[in-house]
């Protein structure tokens, strides 16, 4: 089961950053071309059902879907109260310490008359779990709404409460696709906006002054990943495909200046098209040791206990007994990246591994093996930024890959 969640479109407010909640005006010019981009994107795609927002913005995005949508006050924003209608940076000065206490998960009742943060996140939450309960495997449900509530979800995924996320501000229509497994829920795309046009760039002043951009490129298709072969450090170069996703990655990022990658053949191929990169071996994959080469069915065929115990029960140890646990890929996947931080300059690309990836991102967020059911693996040549502020690590974007055409579970 697939749920995607829309943002609606820009309104005058979002662009001179005036509080709405459940007020406010409907899209502006720039808003209404958002919507109409994503509408273009969406085509063919099948959903069983499209839920909307009832404000006004969200109903207008809604509008250029062309498709049934089904209205529901329980996806509204944040009600802010009395800040309807106020500058957000206003606000922030006079209120500074309520806002500092937001973000470390305090319970703050916005405005003063509006909903509290635990509220929202409650009914938002609430709103989630309803609507799964309400669909069954195999089902696609589209939801137009608003940053915050997006948010909310994204951070119930991962542990926190809105606006403490550790995802950044979504941007205006774009895509953040959550999939129900057995095992929970499961983000696979992340603030995706790339019918936009503004890849690789950050619109509405989303990178500060002061602000990196750390961009994490997962290789592209070997003929390993078809025949699901743990590869780990073994050394598999690209396929015809691969090469292909590689190309067409280079096309759309470009030059990257400050970048870094794995040493192994499938990563190092990968970079190349984007690059002249320095290799290193902090960046390779988690090492499954005596599984190395296997493929998935000879994994549980040979060790089905230990897999079971790592896969299912979700105990850290290490891969095929003798290779890494989590704990260890993240260690050295961090301690690296560090290092690349440490001695660039500016924003760094960095080309690498499915898990890796994942890894040093739950690192981010302070979470680790246990936690790693709820983040999928980037598509081949997908790609995920984050934001580093000098306080603190900001997920942008994750899952993004505009450059392969547009796929559901993308």
């Amino acid at each position: 089961m697939r749920i995607t969640l829309v943002r609606h479109g820009r309104t005058a407010d979002n662009h001179g950053r005036i509080w709405q909640g459940w007020a406010g005006r409907g899209l502006d010019d720039v808003g209404h071309d958002q919507a109409a981009r994503l509408a273009q994107r969406l085509t063919g795609r099948d959903f069983d059902r499209v839920i909307s927002s009832d404000i006004q913005r969200v109903v207008d995005t809604a509008s250029h879907l062309n498709r049934a949508v089904e209205l529901d006050p329980a996806w509204r924003e944040i009600d802010v109260g009395s800040w309807a209608g106020r500058p957000i940076p206003e606000t922030f000065e006079e209120h500074r310490d309520q806002f500092e206490q937001m973000y470390q998960g305090a319970d703050i009742r916005i405005g003063g008359d509006g909903e509290s943060t635990h509220e929202f996140h409650d009914r938002v939450v609430g709103a989630f779990d309803k609507l799964v309960a309400e669909h069954q495997d195999g089902d696609e449900v589209l939801v137009v709404a608003h940053g915050g509530v997006i948010g909310s979800i994204s951070a119930e995924l991962f542990g926190s409460t809105w606006p403490g996320t550790p995802t950044a501000p979504i941007t205006n229509t774009a895509i953040t696709t959550i999939e129900i497994t057995p095992r929970g829920p499961r983000l696979t795309r992340l603030n995706d906006g790339s019918h936009l046009g503004e890849l690789p760039g950050f619109a509405e002043g989303r990178k500060a002054e002061g602000d990196r951009i750390v961009t994490f490129v997962r290789h592209g298709q070997t003929d390993g990943n078809l025949e699901d072969r743990w590869m780990g450090h073994s050394c598999n170069g690209l396929n015809e495909t691969g090469h292909a996703q590689a190309d067409l990655l280079g096309g759309h990022l470009g030059t990257q200046q400050n970048l870094w990658s794995s040493d192994v053949q499938r990563a190092r191929e990968t970079a190349e098209r984007i690059g002249s990169p320095n290799l290193t071996q902090g960046l390779r994959e988690v090492y499954f040791g005596s599984w190395e080469g296997l493929t998935n069915a000879e994994v549980m065929d040979r060790d089905p206990d230990m897999a079971r115990r790592i896969y299912q029960d979700r105990e850290d140890l290490p891969r095929g007994g003798d290779g890494e646990s989590w704990e260890m890929l993240t260690k050295r996947v961090v301690g690296t990246v560090d290092g690349i931080l440490d001695e660039a300059d500016g924003d760094v690309t960095v080309v690498s591994h499915g898990s890796a990836i994942r890894s040093w991102l739950l690192d981010a967020m302070d979470l680790g093996w246990e936690s790693s059911p709820r983040l999928g693996l980037l598509p081949n040549t997908g790609y995920a930024r984050v934001i580093q502020s000098p306080w603190r690590w900001q997920i942008f974007d994750y899952g993004v890959a505009p450059h392969l055409g547009d796929q559901p579970g993308r």
